[in-house]
């Protein structure tokens, strides 16, 4: 299949992928989480760091039916939708239990996308242009992982609200 832009596609496909390895970036407020509420027992504040791959696994035995359904740009759009607005919410949020659904939000909406990036390039790149490609994205998903936690890891000094603010930081070229 012909498409215009390739290279803007590329570009789209390893900035989303930066985005798939960055939902335990808040591993380091997990000392400052457990202050903030002190009421929730530690075990529960944790789950923050664990319940978006729980979910992430969770639609990611419905992506595939979800793309067949929409299609696979739709599919991926509402993934990242999902996951800005789930990403950005723990800014302004201020309820344990509001937080926990935004981070299993955030974990479905990366699930929706996460495998769907490999079959997309397998379906408009060939030869070995796909195989840098896939390397790339695997390249891009490893190394945001790194940079979101260490960046995570200097806001949360601020507070905990703010290492939240990445979430946009990830959809930026």
């Amino acid at each position: 299949m012909q498409i215009k832009n390739k290279s803007l596609m590329k570009l789209s496909i390893l900035l989303v992928s930066v985005i798939t390895a960055s939902a335990p970036a808040i591993n380091a407020n997990i000392p400052v989480l457990a202050k903030a509420f002190p009421t929730v027992p530690l075990t529960q504040v944790e789950l923050l760091t664990t319940i978006p791959s729980f979910f992430l696994m969770i639609a990611l035995l419905v992506s595939n039916l979800i793309a067949k359904q929409i299609g696979l740009k739709q599919t991926v759009m509402i993934g990242v939708t999902l996951t800005a607005i789930a990403g950005l919410s723990p800014i302004i949020i201020n309820n344990f239990w509001a937080l926990m659904a935004s981070r299993a939000i955030f974990g479905f909406g990366v699930g929706l996308f996460n495998s769907l990036l490999v079959m997309i390039i397998s379906h408009f790149f060939e030869g070995s242009e796909r195989a840098r490609t896939i390397g790339l994205q695997s390249t891009f998903e490893g190394l945001g992982g790194v940079l979101v936690t260490f960046i995570a890891g200097q806001l949360v000094q601020i507070n905990w609200h703010m290492s939240f603010w990445l979430t946009p930081l990830r959809f930026l070229p």
